[in-house]
């Protein structure tokens, strides 16, 4: 797994946008100590390939 921090303006969004490509996270923001982070788990050689298409059709959603 991995973490990644989003702003609050952006989180809502690219938490939606992630789920309509079918990759759920776990947002993370409900711990203080990780407020702003969401973990993003995935598996063998073959899912990370199929997530890494999937997070560069959302990322837009990161660009400040």
């Amino acid at each position: 797994f991995f973490l990644l921090k989003i702003s609050v303006e952006k989180r809502k969004l690219f938490l939606e946008a992630l789920e309509n490509q079918n990759v759920f996270v776990r947002n993370l923001s409900h711990l203080p100590e990780l407020r702003g982070w969401i973990r993003i788990t995935i598996g063998d050689l073959s899912t990370t390939k199929e997530f890494i298409k999937r997070f560069e059709k959302v990322a837009k959603y990161l660009v400040v």
